[in-house]
């Protein structure tokens, strides 16, 4: 559950109940258990691909309760050849999928039962399973010409899966880079592919999936690689650990891993010799992977334990995005600022006209000062209003109102003069 989330709540209930630090500790208590009844069974996952089988010569890595006999007797389909497994723990057993295919297997303590009634396959080839809550997720693919980055639910109910709906969806897209962080997807590099219309571009930077918001917002991926591993390529491997999102990178016999921290969202570069690649099976569970190296048996790494080694090299960001409703009032605002520009563009020049026309223009100090000089002329004495308009040559304006406001004016900046000199 989001800490941020446990935060609102609480701070609800101590504003409800002030006093009351039993009520606060069970609500607490409550949500933590619930919280571990959500996730707890998702502690590991398990891909290999059935014809390789063979290959493994230790079997030790399996969780208790799992055999090599369970891995050898899910069911194949000739149609594929070649599709790779995925087990990942659910309901207190163990839930099996392939890839081109819908079929949702379950472990029955003797053998596999597929829960998927329908018959439709080869939309969703290489697409990650994962676990969120009490919900089985699908995402991803290739198939019928294209790459796509739908997401799919498994309703156990309707025996089905059904399409999830979201925004933002970038079409023809998908990687084999997806991992689970918070609760959402980050999709990292990858391809946009339809052959119907030759489009076959490479993704650059990436995508995250918002599952809360069900939108997709476009990720910018900076990566400052030392000059050393300049060049390097992706080979399409990752790992989706507990704290870390694990993408494998190698050039020219350097070998090492991209570490994404899914706390900071922080690109960590880590020199670390492998061929996981040729693996035939990948087991990971917390922030440890293990998988089969010809010459050495099992292989072990654990990331959390070589975090001291890590180079750091770059971080994830989300691209920020307007949004429609964003930008409708963007628009609307431009637009009365450029209906105002107009307005005032055609008022000034007859407003200046009209201010010319009766002697509204802005007064020069010299006419201030010369008026002042002639004023000292007539001290002492009384002058009437028309006199006062000759002297200050506003008599011959034809409109008594605007007479008024130049006089008042002049008269003003003399007292103000007057008062400075």
């Amino acid at each position: 559950m989001d800490f941020t989330l446990l935060h609102v709540i609480f701070s609800g209930v101590n504003k409800l109940y002030p006093h009351s630090p039993l009520w606060t500790w069970i609500l607490f208590t409550s949500l933590i258990l619930h919280s571990l009844t959500g996730f707890s069974e998702t502690t590991f996952r398990l891909k290999f691909l059935p014809p390789r089988l063979d290959e493994v010569s230790d079997y030790s890595f399996l969780p208790e309760g799992m055999t090599p006999e369970m891995l050898f007797s899910i069911p194949s389909d000739d149609r594929v050849g070649g599709h790779e497994v995925t087990i990942l723990p659910f309901n207190g057993t163990y839930y099996a999928f392939r890839s081109c295919f819908f079929d949702v297997f379950v472990w029955t303590d003797t053998a596999w039962v597929n829960l998927y009634l329908g018959k439709v396959y080869g939309y969703n080839c290489f697409s990650q399973q994962f676990i969120l809550g009490q919900d089985i997720f699908s995402i991803g693919g290739y198939g019928f010409y294209k790459r796509h980055s739908e997401m799919i639910h498994w309703s156990d109910r309707d025996k089905r899966w059904n399409m999830v709906i979201v925004e933002n969806l970038p079409f023809d897209y998908s990687t084999s880079i997806t991992g689970l962080v918070g609760d959402s997807i980050v999709c990292l590099f990858g391809t946009y592919l339809r052959e119907s219309t030759g489009r076959h571009k490479a993704e650059r930077n990436g995508w995250l999936l918002d599952i809360g918001e069900k939108t997709w917002k476009p990720l910018r991926v900076k990566l400052r690689v030392p000059r050393e591993y300049k060049g390097l390529v992706s080979l399409g491997t990752s790992f989706d650990l507990k704290d870390f999102f694990v993408f494998r990178h190698a050039y020219k016999g350097i070998a090492g891993y991209f570490v994404m921290d899914k706390a900071t969202f922080e690109v960590f570069f880590w020199d670390r010799a492998n061929t996981v690649e040729r693996s035939p099976f990948f087991f990971t569970e917390g922030n440890k992977l293990i998988h089969q190296e010809s010459s050495d048996g099992l292989i072990l790494t654990d990331f959390e334990s070589g975090r001291e080694e890590f180079l750091k090299v770059g971080k994830v960001k989300i691209k920020w995005k307007p949004s429609s409703g964003f930008m409708m009032a963007v628009s609307s605002g431009v637009l009365i600022l450029a209906c105002l520009s107009v307005f005032y563009a055609i008022r000034r020049p007859r407003n200046q006209k009209d201010a010319e026309e009766n002697g509204l223009n802005g007064l020069d100090i010299d006419l201030i000062e010369r008026l002042i000089s002639q004023l000292y002329k007539y001290s002492g004495q009384v002058l009437q209003v028309d006199e006062l308009d000759r002297l200050f040559e506003i008599d011959h304006l034809p409109n008594p109102d605007y007479k008024r406001v130049r006089r008042s004016r002049i008269i003003g900046e003399i007292n103000a003069r007057f008062k400075a000199l």
